[in-house]
Parts: C-alpha cells; sequence; structure tokens
C-alpha cells in the first residue's frame, strides 16, 4: 500500500468539478484508492471511485487529506491526484 498527505490548495476545497477529475483518476488506475481528512476517524474515508463518497467528505480548502491506494500502480495514481489538489484550478492564481 502507497499513501500520501496532500493540502487542497484548490479556492473551493474539493467540489464538483474537481471531485469529478479525482474519480476519474481512480477509475483510469487499476489500483483500488481511498480518501479521507488527516484527523478524521477509522471508517471515515471515501473509495474515491464515487463521486458521492467524495463529495460527501466536505474537504475544503487548506484542508489536509490522505489518500493511499493499493495495486501495481498505486504509485502512479497517488502522483496524479497529489497533482490535481495541491494545484489551483485552470485560470485561478494560486494563492498559496
Amino acid at each position: 500500500m502507497a499513501q500520501r498527505i496532500v493540502r487542497v490548495r484548490r479556492r473551493e476545497g474539493l467540489h464538483a468539478r474537481p471531485a469529478a477529475a479525482l474519480v476519474r483518476i481512480a477509475a483510469e488506475h487499476g489500483s483500488a484508492v481511498w480518501i479521507a481528512r488527516v484527523g478524521d476517524p477509522p471508517g471515515a474515508d471515501a473509495d474515491a471511485r464515487s463521486i458521492t463518497e467524495v463529495l460527501a467528505l466536505g474537504i475544503r480548502r487548506g484542508e489536509r487529506v490522505r489518500v493511499w491506494a493499493e495495486g501495481a500502480d498505486a504509485d502512479a495514481v497517488l502522483a496524479a491526484i497529489d497533482a490535481l489538489l495541491s494545484g489551483p484550478e485552470p485560470g485561478e492564481e494560486d494563492e498559496g
């Protein structure tokens, strides 16, 4: 299993558009992928292939999330998700 801690830097957090992109990334890879807010209790995670579960987390800008994956391409899927969550949305300035 591979994992990363990522700070969400998108202005609106993990709203519909980036959540859909995250689900798409997870679905395109063979690894199973989960996401949870850092500090949330066990079981408060979401299957990254489920838009409903990902949106239900209500992740906002500045929050840290733990993303983990199991499978042959776990590192690649985590790198893609890290880039998505830690970067600004297209057309936005990165405000840090």
